[in-house]
């Protein structure tokens, strides 16, 4: 089959064992070959996920969620309450806690 195409250099395919030359080029041209296969794959992907479609499957369609800012502003204010609360604790500014063995 690859003599027919004209792959087969002295019966030896893509002429490889031939030549050093001839090594570098198949080496070259297979790693151009998978690079382009990988970006193809690569960009295929990301404009499924950019346009929404996270996974599909038979008949099942996951639609990507957006960011909820309300969700986020509340997760902040609830972290920063948290760091104000441990800085007044390292600074020995809160009320003490009690020790419930006693």
């Amino acid at each position: 089959m690859f003599k027919k195409m004209g792959w087969n250099k002295d019966g030896k395919t893509f002429g490889w064992g031939e030549s050093p030359d001839a090594d570098w080029k198949v080496i070259l041209l297979s790693t151009v070959v998978v690079l382009i296969l990988a970006a193809s794959w690569s960009f295929y992907f990301y404009t499924k996920t950019e346009n929404g479609v996270v996974a599909e499957g038979e008949g099942v369609v996951i639609e990507a969620k957006t960011l909820d800012i309300e969700v986020l502003k509340s997760t902040s204010v609830y972290y920063q309450n948290k760091a104000l609360e441990f800085e007044k604790i390292k600074s020995g500014s809160s009320t003490p806690v009690v020790d419930p063995s006693n």
